[in-house]
């Protein structure tokens, strides 16, 4: 899962102090679509009125009787795209204001309502099961007089309430009935008598939009006060849904994220800056699942290096086996002379003590790693001891042809160790020196009081460790290699064993820096006891 992120740092608030501010900015938003509102609505009422259509009075009309057909103002009366038409007593076209009704025809007279402030028409077309389709016109005006027509697509008349008689309708009668001419206009008549006492019949070509905008006019204050009543549930239907959205949100963050992790996805993390309450949530989720995972990588890490270990075991096992197997089997058999029986039981005894001393080894650092083990540490002067354990190993590795050269303050320091375990800490210190590094080697000896406890240095200026090995001297199972001396090589516990006994003691050891003359440093840190108490490092 891709990690969600929501900005920066923010400030963390609470979720009522959220809640608080989003309402303060939705009512300052109502207050701003209100003024808003109120300013459009004074525009429209202007635009409207401004270019609405309106009523031609005979008056108006009059320049159209005389011939006069520029005096009359069209886009005042009809909008800016109207226009009219007039005929002669005979139904011819006498004036033709737009092209769009150079086909018009007295026929369409009869389906035109008089002018008047309330006169429009309405078609409309619908359709039967069958498909076949129907057409109807209305007229409306203000004294509410509808007449009503319905044809079928080929004009014959289905139904009729106008006067006209006819029963069917085709030309130009029947597209207008369609709506397939002039339908961006409504149409309208009006009798006139000129001066010269010539009849003659304007029709007015009324632009929709404009009469629209009369509607629009009309209908203003329903319309003002619906988009009013809008203005104040919209803006609350939106903070209601910012208020959901912001409890949501964390929430389905956290459902996406615990699904993710559920399926396998280790990596999955929730970072969210918001209400401090779900925040919280979201970090508590992202450490439960960080230590998850830790845990995990440990498990896994700890099975890697238990199969490994039982491989080394295996391994460590067989090849002392192996020898003693086969030696045995040449002295049943008697292959083996008389003057070669003890050699081979020589190398039966050694390979014995080595496997013996494996299994121990194993044990050893099998029951160190139990959870239910401890040291019996006491209070003990560490001088003194390591001072007596040096004494004790003299004599042992002069004889071996290794020199000590050890530096030990004459002051009393006390540490809580257990002095069993501590021994054989140095004890594998030095058979390590021993086992892997050639006579004449001098093993150092220190002790150094630090701030917070002791130093104890055991170095040696002998082969050294190479580099890589430096990296994993203390893991379970590691020897040192050929290059050292071509001895063999002990168990490659004795090191892990020792790590652990420190660590038990609340210390910790690891390898110094080479120097001149110092090939190989283990530096052991151990906590002092101060006032009864152990000084953790």
């Amino acid at each position: 899962m891709k990690t969600e992120k929501t900005g920066g740092k923010k400030r963390r608030i609470s979720y009522m102090q959220m809640f608080l501010r989003d309402f303060a900015l939705f009512t300052l938003l109502i207050l701003l679509v209100v003024v808003v509102f109120i300013i459009v609505a004074a525009v429209i009422l202007i635009l409207t009125v401004g270019s609405a259509s309106k009523m031609v009075t005979v008056d108006a009309a009059a320049p159209l009787a005389e011939g006069n057909y520029e005096g009359f103002k069209a886009s005042e009366y009809l909008g800016a795209r109207g226009f009219v038409c007039v005929l002669d007593e005979s139904g011819a076209t006498i004036y033709l204001g737009n092209e769009l009704a150079e086909n018009f025809s007295a026929d369409v007279l009869s389906l035109i309502s008089v002018e008047s402030d309330y006169s429009f028409d309405v078609r409309s077309v619908t359709r039967d099961k069958d498909g076949r389709e129907y057409f109807e016109l209305k007229l409306a005006d203000r004294e509410g007089y509808a007449p009503r027509l319905i044809v079928d697509a080929e004009g014959r008349v289905l139904f009729s309430t106008f006067e006209d008689g006819k029963n069917e309708y085709g030309g130009t009668a029947l597209a207008y009935i369609k709506g397939d001419v002039y339908g961006d206009y409504t149409l309208s008549k009006m009798d006139l008598t000129g001066s010269d006492g010539r009849n003659c019949t304007v029709v007015f070509f009324r632009d929709i939009q404009a009469l629209n905008h009369l509607r629009v006019w009309k209908l203003l204050p329903v319309v003002l006060i619906t988009l009013f009543i809008a203005v104040i549930v919209i803006p609350l239907i939106l903070f209601v849904i910012k208020v959901d959205r912001s409890v949501k949100r964390p929430v389905l963050m956290l459902n996406r994220a615990i699904c993710d992790f559920t399926e396998g996805d280790r990596s999955t993390s929730v970072e969210y800056a918001g209400p401090k309450e779900f925040q919280t949530v979201c970090d508590s989720f992202n450490k439960m699942a960080a230590a998850l995972n830790k845990s995990e990588e440990e498990r896994l890490k700890a099975e890697g290096e238990k199969r490994l270990m039982l491989s080394d075991i295996s391994h460590d096992l067989k090849t002392p086996i192996t020898i003693i197997e086969g030696y045995a089997k040449a002295l049943l058999d008697d292959r083996v002379s008389e003057a070669e029986k003890k050699e081979y039981l020589e190398v039966i005894c050694k390979r014995s003590e080595s496997l013996a001393e494996l299994i121990t080894a194993f044990s050893e650092y099998n029951k160190l790693e139990r959870a239910d083990f401890s040291i019996r540490a006491e209070r003990t002067d560490v001088c003194e001891f390591l001072r007596g354990y040096v004494i004790d190993k003299y004599e042992e590795l002069e004889l071996a042809g290794f020199s000590v050269d050890s530096n030990i303050p004459e002051e009393t320091i006390e540490c809580a160790i257990d002095t069993f375990h501590m021994s054989r800490v140095f004890d594998n210190l030095i058979s390590n020196v021993v086992k892997y590094n050639a006579k004449g080697t001098t093993i150092f000896v220190s002790l150094k009081r630090e701030e917070r406890g002791v130093t104890i240095s055991l170095a040696d200026n002998g082969a050294g460790i190479s580099d890589g090995l430096r990296k994993t001297v203390f893991k379970p199972f590691v020897v040192g290699e050929s290059s050292r001396t071509g001895k063999a090589g002990g168990s490659g516990l004795g090191l892990a064993i020792t790590e652990r006994i420190v660590h038990l003691h609340g210390g910790n050891i690891r390898l110094g820096e080479k120097r001149e003359g110092i090939s190989t440093e283990f530096l052991i840190e151990l906590p002092c006891c101060e006032d009864g108490n152990i000084k953790k490092i």
